[in-house]
């Protein structure tokens, strides 16, 4: 394929993201964020439960300039807020396309198929123009950061990774591969602009009176994974005539809900240790950061399907096959997650799941299956970790 035939094919895919966008109105998570930006633009307490539309998480300044930005240009233009809150997204998804080009220099081919891969897959498509969600602007802020890096742009990398991280926290951790990987003399640079953007962005914050509550990590319990196993196992055992004692679960459920927010410290500090162990060795950036985030996939006690965007162009770069195993399973996943939530207002129910009882049997099949391919993706984020783990746990 030609650049220009590349090029106009993944701006044609843009295009049809923009035109998708426009056409439905997302989630949940868009009215989330009209009423972050709501609190945003009236001055109010952003690190209070009442200034976040419900979500249990607080975010840092990148993520109140996206919604606040969103807001303004909505009430400018007068298009919906639910397609204006969208376009970072899109724009981000072709910011990361344009970057995985160049993510292998010695073999362009390869970066025109990865690009492909990311601009066309289900997992960057839903999310981008269905949902509305600004994690691909942070992953797409990490994917520059390590660019730049890759390209001893010390300064540059850190200001990107900066921007990234007031988006979501977590991705400041790239800071510790993409440090590693430059020349010594170089580390402090990269550091140093990471730690002064990200202080001068968010002074409003670290300022406030609960500034360490953007430090705890929240999910949606028993939604993901082993802890989906733990919550709906026993539902539907009990659908099926088989009650599970409480103390076998529940007493496990507890300490997750009440300790779980130490994994993610935890994993973190696991992860920084097996950077630092092979920091001479080659350590590969794109291979770390997946192992970083399919990782905290895998380990964390809840999830919310934005997540699935994190990994993804770090593993298309690293190992392609799977990556696009992982996006068949996630992709559908989202799909059938975006099904299984219209189900609560038909039925008059807060939680689906704990009324498997209102179901037919058409219906109860359809959400097995939903949980099988959340299992199936909870998995296959466990073996990446593992897979390419092997430099950091000091084999090769």
């Amino acid at each position: 394929m030609s650049r220009r035939s590349l090029l106009a094919a993944l701006l044609g895919c843009t295009l049809l993201k923009v035109l998708v966008a426009a056409s439905f109105t997302g989630t949940v998570e868009v009215r989330q964020m009209r009423q972050q930006a709501e609190a945003a633009l009236a001055g109010r307490d952003l690190l209070v439960p009442a200034s976040t539309g419900n979500n249990p998480s607080f975010f840092l300044s990148g993520h109140y300039a996206i919604v606040t930005g969103a807001m303004l240009s909505s009430r400018a233009s007068g298009l919906p807020f639910a397609f204006v809150v969208k376009l970072p997204a899109i724009a981000a998804d072709l910011l990361i396309a344009l970057l995985l080009l160049g993510a292998r220099p010695r073999d362009p081919a390869t970066g025109a198929t990865t690009a492909l891969a990311f601009m066309f897959n289900p997992v960057s498509f839903l999310l981008s123009a269905y949902h509305g969600q600004p994690h691909t602007v942070a992953v797409a802020g990490g994917v520059l950061a390590l660019w730049l890096a890759e390209r001893g742009r010390a300064k540059a990398a850190g200001v990107a990774l900066a921007l990234a991280a007031s988006v979501r926290q977590h991705l400041a951790l790239l800071a510790v591969p993409l440090a590693l990987i430059l020349p010594r003399q170089q580390r402090p640079k990269l550091l140093a602009a990471l730690a002064v953007v990200g202080v001068v962005l968010n002074a409003g914050i670290v300022l406030s009176a609960h500034p360490e509550r953007v430090l705890a990590p929240t999910w949606v319990y028993g939604t993901w994974g082993y802890t989906m196993v733990l919550v709906q196992a026993p539902r539907l055992l009990a659908r099926l005539g088989l009650e599970v004692p409480d103390a076998v679960a529940g007493g496990l459920q507890s300490a997750l809900l009440r300790h779980g927010w130490l994994i993610f410290f935890g994993w973190a500090g696991a992860f920084a240790l097996g950077c630092w162990r092979v920091r001479d060795r080659g350590l590969d950036p794109w291979a770390a950061a997946l192992v970083f985030f399919a990782g905290l996939c895998a380990l964390s006690p809840g999830f919310g399907v934005q997540w699935t965007i994190w990994a993804l162009p770090f593993w298309l770069v690293v190992h392609r096959r799977s990556a696009l195993l992982y996006s068949a399973l996630a992709g559908a996943f989202l799909a059938g997650s975006y099904w299984q939530w219209t189900l609560p207002a038909r039925y008059g129910v807060e939680s689906i799941t704990a009324n498997l009882h209102l179901l037919g049997r058409g219906e109860l099949l359809a959400i097995a299956l939903v949980g099988a391919l959340g299992l199936a993706t909870w998995a296959l984020t466990a073996w990446a970790a593992w897979r390419f783990s092997g430099p950091l746990r000091g084999r090769p």
